[in-house]
């Protein structure tokens, strides 16, 4: 018997796998098609501003971008020569940005998939990095324990903010509209870009976070416990307040956090593969899923389409890891539906499932 793959979703590069294991018919109920062909852990997934494309880094040294709405894959960038940590897309929607263990920021055009610059200084891995509102800037992080602001017409680094601490690859965030960004380290951090130097700490968490995540308005962050603390934290910007924390179980720790564009729902990803959304003002739990085994990443589109990328089960009792992007409907975290015109045994060329 198949376990711990939905029903809803459809793997048409495994179906031969699963008849051998185990012996098993398709799934009665219509799958939904999921983004299959990275090969190791996916780090990172962003939408297109339209939320027409989504742009994907993994541990298997290459980037995809996809077609949204008809679930194929439009371009395979094997340029980097290891671990794709991070991307953003440009606010224009027509470049993104990725990083990395080879240390290189790169812009890429994101409708040819033509790597156009290469920004070069960062001395260790690249866990994030960020557009600024206006698009001309981009921010880097790295575990060399700096930040880096650079110029993205000329490729120029304007600023090198260094840091004292380490901290991991869903933990930094820029808080809109300031010059102010959060960090994940033992505890939620803001620091100021301009002076160099941390203005605020938000004490509770027990031990160091692993991801951060600030409302559009800027006037709350939200914080997840990812290794010894398992724990998810919610804060006043300004008074530095909890305002309200939840605990997990060991294997739950949150890999991932997001805003609703409106900021009326706050989203966290778990280690084991859960989503669940949250009333930012209460802390009420308000819809859950079990996504995958194991949680990558989160990216939320301006259209409420949820994307989550991580690892499903094993398959009769033989471990069997499937890196896999699942789109989900934000109101209600049931998969979103391909377009009625796509047939989901069309495995041709250029199918997200090669």
């Amino acid at each position: 018997m198949v376990t711990n793959i939905s029903s809803y979703w459809y793997y048409p590069s495994l179906i031969a796998v699963i008849a051998i294991l185990g012996g098993c018919s398709q799934p009665e109920k219509t799958a939904q098609k999921a983004l299959l062909g990275h090969q190791d852990t996916i780090c990172s997934v962003a939408f297109s501003i339209d939320g027409n494309k989504l742009v994907s880094g993994s541990a298997d040294a290459t980037i995809r971008i996809w077609d949204v709405q008809t679930r194929t894959c439009l371009h395979v960038l094997d340029q980097p020569n290891d671990w794709v940590h991070c991307v953003d897309v440009s606010p224009d929607g027509v470049h993104f940005a990725s990083g990395g263990r080879d240390q290189v920021v790169r812009v890429w055009n994101l409708n040819s998939g033509e790597l156009e610059r290469e920004l070069e200084g960062h001395t260790g891995i690249i866990f994030s990095v960020h557009y600024t509102a206006n698009g001309d800037r981009l921010v880097s992080y790295g575990n060399d324990k700096t930040i880096r602001i650079w110029d993205v017409a000329s490729g120029t680094c304007e600023k090198t903010t260094p840091i004292r601490t380490f901290w991991t690859p869903s933990g930094f965030v820029l808080i809109p509209k300031t010059n102010l960004a959060v960090l994940a380290g033992d505890n939620p951090e803001i620091w100021d870009l301009d002076k160099e130097l941390s203005v605020q700490t938000y004490e509770g968490h027990e031990d160091s976070i692993g991801s951060v995540a600030v409302s559009s308005d800027g006037e709350y962050i939200a914080s997840g416990g990812q290794y010894q603390d398992h724990s998810l934290k919610f804060w006043d910007r300004h008074s530095t307040e909890c305002l309200w924390s939840k605990d997990f179980d060991v294997n739950q720790g949150v890999e991932s956090l997001l805003f609703s564009p409106n900021d009326d729902v706050l989203i966290s990803g778990h280690f084991s593969g859960k989503i669940v959304c949250w009333n930012p003002l209460t802390g009420e739990e308000l819809r859950s899923t079990q996504a995958h085994a194991r949680m990558g990443a989160l990216a939320l589109s301006r259209d409420l389409i949820l994307a989550s990328a991580g690892s499903d089960g094993s398959i009769s009792n033989r471990v069997l890891d499937i890196e896999v992007i699942k789109l989900w409907k934000f109101d209600s975290l049931e998969p979103a539906i391909a377009p009625p015109s796509m047939n989901p045994r069309d495995t041709k060329s250029g199918d997200a499932s090669e």
